[in-house]
């Protein structure tokens, strides 16, 4: 127990402690693998506090599809550079999905450090495959296609935080979690606070008569908190079915 107790050093108490916790590891194993350990501390007081629900069950998806099914039986301690290489070189073919994946691995680690698990981050260094930025524009027919799908949907809410995105170019987890309260209509302004936004600072973003008209419709029969009350995996099928 000399890391618990050690007074003097801060540099040697620390290496003590990761002495104490490798010796923890090799005596109870099974507590110490990064399914157990980094990814559910992760969750619980990370992602779940503090990201947006959509971001959150990103994280869990990911987790569940990607990293744990063999990278969460690693030792938490043992796990090393080439263990992170190999699992981001498996998923290469999908860039973006294997960029966002060695993010969330780098973070699980970072945050270990400053829980006391280990002492380095083993995703440090790795670089990330290049993406190739993708433009996608509906032709006159897909948006006429589209339109007429979403005026026969049967689920309105959902047809309506579609326009609401197409009227504004908003992401559409912005438009899943916007408030009547972002919203002055008058100045035909949607305030957007940092909370949900990626650069974590206040956006205005100028509204169009179309999507004021629409927004004042759906307010007649929608005038809770929250615009929309839906999942965007609702809204995604959706678009799957009919783009």
């Amino acid at each position: 127990m000399v890391g618990l107790f050690y007074i003097g050093d801060p540099g040697t108490t620390r290496t003590c402690d990761l002495l104490i916790r490798s010796l923890s590891a090799y005596l109870f194993p099974k507590f110490f693998l990064i399914q157990l350990i980094i990814a559910d501390q992760y969750m619980r007081q990370h992602t779940i506090p503090k990201k947006q629900a959509i971001s959150a069950a990103n994280d869990q998806r990911m987790l569940d599809r990607f990293i744990l099914p063999d990278f969460g039986q690693h030792k938490v301690f043992k796990t090393s550079y080439n263990d992170v290489q190999t699992l981001h070189n498996s998923i290469k073919s999908t860039p973006y999905q294997a960029n966002r994946v060695l993010s969330l691995i780098s973070k699980m680690f970072e945050l270990s450090i400053k829980w006391k698990w280990r002492g380095d981050n083993p995703a440090k260094g790795i670089e990330k495959v290049h993406e190739e930025k993708r433009h996608r524009w509906l032709s006159d027919d897909e948006l006429k296609k589209l339109t007429s799908a979403l005026n026969n949907h049967p689920n309105q809410i959902a047809a309506n935080a579609i326009r609401l995105q197409l009227l504004t170019g908003a992401r559409i987890g912005d438009v899943l979690s916007a408030k009547w309260t972002d919203f002055n209509l008058e100045r035909g302004v949607w305030t957007t606070p940092p909370h949900n936004t990626k650069q974590k600072r206040t956006e205005y973003l100028p509204i169009s008569e179309a999507a004021k008209e629409l927004l004042i419709v759906h307010r007649e029969a929608n005038g809770t908190h929250f615009l929309f009350h839906l999942e965007s995996a609702i809204v995604k099928k959706i678009l799957t079915l009919i783009v």
